[in-house]
Parts: structure tokens; C-alpha cells; sequence
């Protein structure tokens, strides 16, 4: 067969892949629920925003409080007439497709690499136990595309236009990956091992040279992402007079949490930030957060998931539900304006409390990161036992749900979101699947029999994966130094820290130790175990030859 009759079929294959899919995977009802204000309701707002040419909106305490590139991604899927989970399926099928092409690649063209990456990756079960309009899925998508972009620029280092548009392009998935979500930093060690691997394997005769052979690619990536953060700064700046990509990451408004945690920290509260007893001394010593206590203390009690797991600490403000009424007792008490408005206040907020902790006025802390609450001992006690929780649901333990939750649409712009969405299949406010045909019942019952499967092989791929690479280990440490097993680290470095993150977050602010927050881990570490078994046969061949 001729090669473009082979890239014929190929092309064949793929689009058949890709109906088959969309078929099955579209079986699963979504889950629209508008009563989320920080979650499924504030990224459809934005995205309306977006798509009606208003950038985000008109500015309230939320506008600017999470990245804009997943509201953008849904007035993109708006305008395409279309579901806008097909969108997000076909997004996520194309990048699985071009990660298992990239990782086939540094296994020489290896044909079975690429279609049991492939195939691993896109029916991974973990993605679809949830299908609320939130950013994982999405999210999960671009983590694939931005690994798989960055083995392509190092790995290959492509020279002329090429090179530089493939830089280009890689900064600019990695800007988009950095602002959809606030803890994007856990993918960092990875990338630094695909470096340091790419730094390593460099044929030239000294480290300086080296370094200027990565040079060039990593300075066009370098470009690529200035290029989206100065558009989505500039874009804040004209509609909202500050030149942010979001508030959330904003130094000014992480100072006055910081401030706040600092004080809350001295009366070693587990999952309380800002205890009542802290609250009542600042109260005492600012006047910015005085003028707060009206807006903050009444009901100042959580009822969300965190309170039924932290039963202790449920007549209070836990872990990051303070931030959130924080932010919302600032615009109640007319503060939040518009963003410098905000900024302003944050500003004055955080200067008071650290003048006061100077001054002795305050019981205060020594230093915090930002965004990260006070963590006492009791709960450092318990991140042993949460390590190995969330590692457990990498291999499927306890066993995913594809239930779905009912929707929400009582609000009054519920009818707008649904159309804004194209009128997915969505479940019904009632506890009970939407009205469906036998046909699709029946894709759908398949659907979930093939996930349940896929869940059973890929706990073998995993006990295999690990297996395999203690094996690479003893027999052939050197493979680990070429492109294959570079990737793999990166890939496991990637889960591990994925892992690590979950578990501080459970242990200090709300639970996520959950598989929804294991989306964007979950493909990677299957895509490690097949290259580890991968590495292994390389060993038996090199051996027979």
C-alpha cells in the first residue's frame, strides 16, 4: 500500500474513531447546575460574556477571581452550534490522539505504543465521573497537549519557522494551561525533568553549548506565552483598569490573605484559617476588616462537603470558605466597585493587620505562602494516610461512580445558560435520567460496561507499569537517560506531584482527595505504565539481538 493511501486510511480511521466515541462518550448525561455562583454558573456568565464581545463582563467580586480561558473555551463551543460537551470531547479526543502520536514517536515510530497510548488515555474512567460544566475535563485535554507540545519542541527540535512556530506555540498552550486553573504549578516538575532530560541529551561538547542549542526553542515558547498573558492582562486593564490575569494570583489581594492567615494561624485551629477568635481580635485592630464583620459573621458557618468531613470544625468559616466570604463581605459592603476599587481595599487591609502584628497588637505568624492556610500539627499527622488515599484512586480505589448529579435551573438566567450551552443532554432537576431514546440508553449502558472494563485493565497496566520500570531500573539504568524513559519520569513526576498537591489541599482547606481532581493526572500515569513496559521490551530485544 502506497503512503498516501496509508495516510488515507488512516485518516479513515481516525474520523470513525472520533464519531464512535462522540457517540458513547455524549451518552452520559451533564450536570447543569446553575446554583454553583463560584463554579458551573460563574464560567457560563463569563463565557456569555465573552461571546456576546463584552470581555468578562461587568466587574463584581467573581469577574476576575479565576482565569478567563475555559469561559473563552465555551464561547468558542457556543459558536459552533454544537453541545458543548461534543466540543469538549472532540478537544480531548484530538489531544489524545496527538500525545499518543508525540510518545510513539520517541519510541521510534512504535505503532503499539501509540494505539494502547491512545486508546488508555481517551477512555480513561476517571474523566467521565463527572460532567458539570468545570474546567477538568478541559483541563485534563490541555495538560495532554502541553506535555505532548513540549517533548515536540525539545525532543525534535525542528529548526527554521517551523521550529519557532512549534515555540510559539508551546507558550502559548502553556500560558493557557497556567491560567485555567490556580494551581497549575503542580505540572512545573515535569516540564523541569523534560528540560533537564532534553538539556542532557544535547550532542554538543559542553553545557554552555548545550544550554544555546535549547536556547533558541525555549526563548520561542518563552515568546508564546508573553504574547497571552500581555493580551489578557491588556484586555483587564481597558474593561477593568488593572493590568492582572486574575485576582486570585494577584499579589495584592494573596498579601491581605496572607495577613489574615497569619493572626488565625496562632490559635492552631485545624481547617480554620481565620478562627472566630482571630476574626474578633482583627475586628479589634483594622478598621478595613471592621467594616467587614457585619457582612462576614452572621451565618458565618459552612455547610459544603468539607463540614460533613470535618464535623469539628462545622460552626465556622473551614478551610477556603473563608476566602470566598471574604471576598464577597468586600463588595456586600461596597468596596469591590470595580477592580482598583478592590485593590485598593486589599492594599489597606493588608497593611493595617501587618503594621499591627509589628506593633505587637496581634498574635501573628511567621510567614505563609500565599493561598496556603495555616496547617497545625494534628493535620500534618494526617497526610501519611491522605497520600495514600489519593494515590489509591489512580488505581481505581474506591471503585468510580459515572453517576450524574441532577441539575439546577431554577435561577433566572437558567433558560439563557442552557441555550448558550446548545442544549446538551443534561440530566433533569429531578433525581433521574433525562428522557432518552432505547437506542441511546442502550450506547449508554454499553458506554459505562466498557468504562467499568477499562478499570479493571488499567489496574493491571499500573501493577505492570511499576513493575516494568523497578525492572528498567536494575537491569538497564541507562535507558532512563534517552527521550523514552525521560518522558516517563516526567509523566510519573507529573502524577506524584499531582498526588502531593491533593493531599495538602485535603489536609488544609476543603476535601480533594476526589476523582474529579484527579482528571488531569489520571491519563498520565497510564501513558507512564505503557512506556515503562515499553523500556522493558527494550531490554529483551537488545538482549536477543
Amino acid at each position: 500500500m502506497s503512503g498516501s493511501a496509508t495516510k488515507r486510511w488512516s485518516c479513515l480511521i481516525v474520523i470513525l474513531g472520533l464519531i464512535t466515541y462522540l457517540g458513547a462518550a455524549s451518552s452520559l448525561p451533564s450536570s447543569i447546575i446553575m446554583a454553583q455562583t463560584y463554579d458551573d454558573a460563574l464560567y457560563i456568565k463569563l463565557g456569555r460574556a465573552i461571546a456576546g464581545g463584552h470581555w468578562l463582563g461587568h466587574y463584581d467580586q467573581l469577574t476576575l477571581v479565576k482565569g478567563p480561558i475555559y469561559p473563552a473555551f465555551l464561547a468558542l463551543a457556543s459558536s459552533t452550534g454544537l453541545p458543548f460537551d461534543i466540543v469538549q470531547y472532540i478537544f480531548y479526543f484530538l489531544c489524545c490522539w496527538y500525545f499518543s502520536h508525540i510518545l510513539a514517536t520517541v519510541c521510534g515510530q512504535n505503532r503499539l505504543v501509540a494505539s494502547g497510548v491512545f486508546v488508555a488515555v481517551l477512555i480513561c474512567p476517571t474523566l467521565y465521573t463527572e460532567s458539570r460544566v468545570l474546567r477538568e475535563f478541559f483541563y485534563s485535554g490541555l495538560t495532554l497537549l502541553l506535555i505532548a507540545v513540549t517533548i515536540d519542541l525539545l525532543c525534535t527540535r525542528r529548526s527554521g519557522w517551523r521550529g519557532a512556530l512549534l515555540g510559539i506555540g508551546t507558550g502559548i498552550v502553556g500560558a493557557a494551561h497556567w491560567m485555567t486553573r490556580e494551581e497549575s504549578l503542580w505540572i512545573v516538575p515535569s516540564l523541569l525533568v523534560l528540560v533537564a532530560g532534553a538539556l542532557y541529551n544535547v550532542q554538543a561538547p559542553t553545557l554552555k553549548a548545550r544550554a544555546a542549542q535549547l536556547g533558541r526553542p525555549v526563548l520561542s515558547a518563552c515568546v508564546g506565552a508573553a504574547a497571552v498573558f500581555l493580551t489578557v492582562g491588556y484586555l483587564n486593564w481597558t474593561h477593568y483598569g488593572r493590568f492582572v490575569t486574575d485576582e486570585m494570583r494577584d499579589a495584592t489581594f494573596q498579601r491581605a490573605l496572607t495577613a489574615l492567615q497569619r493572626v488565625g494561624g496562632t490559635f492552631q485551629k485545624p481547617y480554620l484559617p481565620v478562627p472566630r477568635e482571630a476574626r474578633d481580635l482583627l475586628y479589634a485592630q483594622s478598621p478595613s476588616f471592621a467594616a467587614l464583620r457585619d457582612h462576614i459573621e452572621p451565618n458565618a458557618v459552612s455547610v459544603d462537603n468539607a463540614c460533613f468531613q470535618w464535623k469539628a470544625a462545622c460552626n465556622d468559616l473551614i478551610g477556603a470558605m473563608f476566602m470566598w466570604r471574604l471576598r464577597d463581605a468586600v463588595a456586600q459592603a461596597g468596596f469591590a466597585q470595580s477592580a482598583k476599587e478592590a485593590a485598593r481595599f486589599y492594599h489597606g487591609l493588608a497593611k493595617e493587620i501587618e503594621l499591627a502584628c509589628r506593633m505587637k497588637r496581634l498574635p501573628c505568624a511567621d510567614w505563609l505562602p500565599p493561598l496556603i492556610p495555616p496547617i497545625t500539627p494534628a493535620q500534618w499527622q494526617l497526610l501519611p494516610a491522605t497520600l495514600g488515599r489519593a494515590a489509591l484512586l489512580v488505581a481505581y480505589e474506591p471503585p468510580p461512580s459515572f453517576d450524574r448529579q441532577p441539575s439546577y435551573l431554577k435561577t433566572g438566567d437558567s433558560a439563557d445558560a442552557v441555550a448558550f450551552l446548545n442544549r446538551p443532554f443534561a440530566m433533569t432537576e429531578a433525581s433521574s435520567m433525562p428522557h432518552e431514546t432505547a437506542n441511546r440508553e442502550r450506547i449508554r449502558s454499553a458506554w459505562v460496561g466498557m468504562l467499568g472494563l477499562a478499570a479493571s485493565i488499567d489496574r493491571l497496566l499500573l501493577v505492570a507499569g511499576l513493575a516494568s520500570l523497578m525492572l528498567t531500573v536494575i537491569l538497564a539504568r541507562r535507558l532512563l537517560t534517552g527521550t523514552a524513559g525521560i518522558v516517563t519520569l516526567a509523566l510519573f513526576a507529573a502524577v506524584g506531584t499531582r498526588i502531593v498537591l491533593l493531599s495538602l489541599v485535603e489536609i488544609s482547606s476543603f476535601p480533594a482527595v476526589l476523582y474529579e481532581r484527579m482528571f488531569p493526572a489520571a491519563p498520565l500515569v497510564l501513558a507512564a505504565a505503557i512506556l515503562s513496559i515499553y523500556m522493558l521490551c527494550a531490554i529483551k530485544r537488545s538482549a536477543q539481538t
